[in-house]
This record gives C-alpha cells, structure tokens and sequence, in this order.
C-alpha cells in the first residue's frame, strides 16, 4: 500500500500561502455584537441556497452537518477550497455608495478511515467585522465636531469533524473546533475648534476556545434509486474565553487620518495626549457563544436529481459577557436549493453531466436598529463542471440578494457575490499491482 501525499502537502501550502492576502466586502451592519455571521457552504450546497442538513454525497463535503463525512468514498481523500469575490451597493434615502472585495473562503479535507468511520478536518470564517463610518454632532462648546466608528476582524474556526455509521442508513457525527480571533472596535470623536480636546476610545478583544456541534442524518429508502434524507444539526451554547484591551483618552491632536489609524503627536512629533481615561491592558474576558438548531429534508434520485430544504434557529438571546449586550431576538434561516443532472451516463455530450443547481434563502435575522428588524433575502444559482476522468468537480456560484431597508435613515445592502469552488477527488490509498 502507498500514501499518495504530495499533492496533499501541496494544496495544504498553497492554502496556508493565500489565506493572509484576502480583502473582504465590510457591512456596516457588522457593528454590534461579535460582526456578521458568516453561513459557509462548500461546493454544490453554495448554488442550493446554502442547504446542508440533509445533504449526502460521496464526493462532497458538508460545511452544515458533521455526521455525512462516513458517506465519502472509501478509496478517496477530498479537498474543497473555496474563493469569492463581490461587490455591496449600500443605499440610504439620501447617498448610495459602493464596495468591492475578494476573500478566501474556507478550506477542507475529508476521507474514511473504515466503513463505519469518516474524518475530516478544515478552517473556516464564523463571524466577520468590516466597517468604517461616521457622522457629524450637534455643536458642543461652540463647535461642530465629527464622530468615526471603525470596526475590523472576527472569528475563524479550525475543527475536526468525526462521523460515524450506527445502523446501514443511520450515521452520527461530531464537530469539534477551536473558535479564535480578534475584534477590534476603535471610536473617534474630533471637534473642528482646535482649542477643545478630542478623544478616542477602543476595544480590542481576543477569542480562544472550543466550540462543539453535533449531527444526524437518516436515509429512507424510496426504491432503488430514490431516498429521502433527512437532517439535524445543534450546536450548543459554549463560552469563549480570552483577553480584552480598553483604552480611552483625551488629545489635542487630530485623531483622524485615513482608516484607522490616527496621529497623537504634532508636526514635531511631540506627544500631545491630554489625559488617559481608560488604561485596561488585556483583562479576563468571557463571551457566550449562542446555541443553534438546523433541521434538513432532501429528495434524490441517484445521478439526476437533488431537492431540498433547511430551517435554522440561532439563539442570540444567550449572546453576552464583556460589553456586549445580548439581543432582543434570535435568528431564524429558511433556504431551499436543487441540483438536476441531465444524463451522467452521456458517452458524448459532456453538457449532459454538468451539474446545474439553483436555491434561495432568507434570514429573519437577530438584528436591530431604529425599530428595524434587518432581515435579508438571496436567490443562488450555479454550476458544477466535472473533470473528464476523474471524480473532481470545478463549480462555479452565483447569489443576488438585498438586507436591511433605508427606511428610518438606515442602509440598505444590494449585494452580488461570485464564488468559485474546487472539490478535488484523490486516491487516498491503492495497490501496486505487477506482472
């Protein structure tokens, strides 16, 4: 028996090389709490309206459900590597503006280690912050001053997934990761009189702990080539621990340049810091995570056909620890996707083993300002174009979506994202043979 790992290593390098040199589409929606929640679907689920729950294959990985990686194919090893790039038209009653960025995504690897046992593990975004903003005060000691708000980070997970076989249509699975990164808030307030003092204020917090989510899913025979599957997912409430940094003091300097930093020192470079208000350099921090539901249906109908729906639930009521308050709602997520191959076995016409998929979801978020709840909406289509010769996939997804509303001098959020997805098939093992 040989291990076939170079390609392995060299995927693992080109990932690791890319993963620093990402920029990203900010919302400024991203302001409270730990920043956005980022849903990361992988391959043929980005195109179904991110489902996951009751998804099953042998040749993709599942980013919703751990138990399904027992499903891969026994003499593969898969890698997926996702990237995206899009753009975010944000509108209010008066001004519009417009964002552009690309990111990497997330990357995997899954394999079974026996019949009733499948391994995987991978990294991935949980929540992101990107966000620049300000607005002008009402005069105070006879002058107008403005206020900035940046904001910038989030958090990733590395996990390990498990998965397991209990009966021949039952299989059970178990996700555990280790959830860290930084969330860096700063806010500025800068009068336009130079004999009033300005001030800054920030807030650098950093996350490390595990986080565990847990899965089934259970196939009903229809015939011998249709099944119902069906899905479900919790991940329960964990506590976060880390570090927070708060800082806060008064100048006579301007404290705004470009981003977010910000000069103290005048042009001759002499400190013009008036008075340190807040000096609390890397105390104890504790955060609640919230806990999560998803439920999944899907249909199939082997080689030609894939149909399905999830619901989800995410109790940012049970959000808090350390300044951040919990929310007054949790977050309710529908989405529905299907994948329709017209002929697998076609001998000569290579449209006819094309994958093509479509879906659409909806998020009754936990979100809200000025009485508004932020919900969003998006409609996902794509295609997987598989490798001739090989169990390899290159697909390629679309989604067009709105959030928010401009009303009660709010954003609205146009945006459009295109991502692009490898699902790259290996031998894992295999026999030399000779004569």
């Amino acid at each position: 028996m040989i291990l076939r790992k170079n390609k392995s290593l060299s995927f693992l390098i080109l990932f690791f090389t890319l993963i620093n040199l990402h920029s990203q589409v900010g919302s400024p929606y991203s302001i409270v709490g730990l920043g956005d929640v980022v849903n990361t679907s992988y391959g043929n689920a980005t195109a179904m309206g991110g489902i996951g729950a009751g998804l099953s294959s042998s040749f993709y990985l599942n980013s919703v459900n751990p138990s399904t990686i027992v499903d891969l194919d026994s003499l593969s090893v898969i890698y997926q590597f996702g990237l995206s790039g899009g753009y975010n038209n944000l509108s209010s009653a008066a001004t519009s503006t417009k964002k552009t960025g690309t990111r990497i995504d997330y990357f995997a690897i899954g394999f079974k280690i026996k019949e009733y046992w499948g391994l995987g593990f991978g990294l991935s975004p949980l929540t992101r912050l990107d966000y620049t903003a300000s607005e002008r005060g009402e005069p105070q000691g006879g002058s107008y001053y403005t206020q900035y708000y940046y904001g910038k980070g989030g958090l990733s997970k590395f996990y390990l997934t498990n998965s397991f076989r209990i009966i021949e249509n039952l299989t059970a699975g178990i996700e555990a990761s280790v959830a860290f990164g930084n969330i860096d808030r700063i806010n500025l307030v800068d009068f336009d009189a130079t004999f009033l003092t300005n001030s800054k204020f920030e807030d650098k917090l950093y996350l490390a702990d595990f986080l565990f989510r847990y899965g089934l899913q259970y196939k009903l025979p229809l015939n011998d080539k249709k099944h119902l599957v069906f899905g479900a997912v919790y991940e329960n409430k964990m506590k976060l621990n880390g570090t927070q940094s708060t800082y806060a003091i008064t100048t006579l300097s301007t404290v705004y340049t470009q981003g977010i930093e910000y000069d103290l020192s005048d042009v001759q470079g002499n400190n013009r810091v008036v008075d340190t208000l807040i000096f609390k350099p890397d105390q104890k921090a504790t955060i609640t995570y919230p806990s999560s539901f998803t439920f999944g249906l899907t249909y199939n109908i082997k080689d030609k056909l894939t149909a399905g729906a999830d619901f989800g639930i995410q109790q940012w009521t049970e959000l808090n620890g350390n300044g951040i308050d919990p929310f007054k709602y949790n977050s309710t997520k529908y989405s529905a996707g299907i994948e329709f191959i017209p002929d697998s076995k076609s001998l000569n016409r290579y449209w006819k083993h094309i994958r093509y998929r479509a879906g659409g979801k909806y998020n009754n978020s936990h979100l809200e300002f000025s009485g508004q709840r932020i919900n969003s909406y998006g409609v996902t289509f794509g295609l997987g174009f598989p490798m001739r010769g090989t169990k390899t996939t290159f697909n390629v997804s679309g989604e067009f979506g709105k959030r928010g509303t401009a009303d009660q001098n709010l954003l609205q959020e146009s945006y459009g994202i295109l991502s692009l997805n490898l699902s790259l098939s290996d031998l894992w093992f295999f026999k030399q043979k000779f004569k």
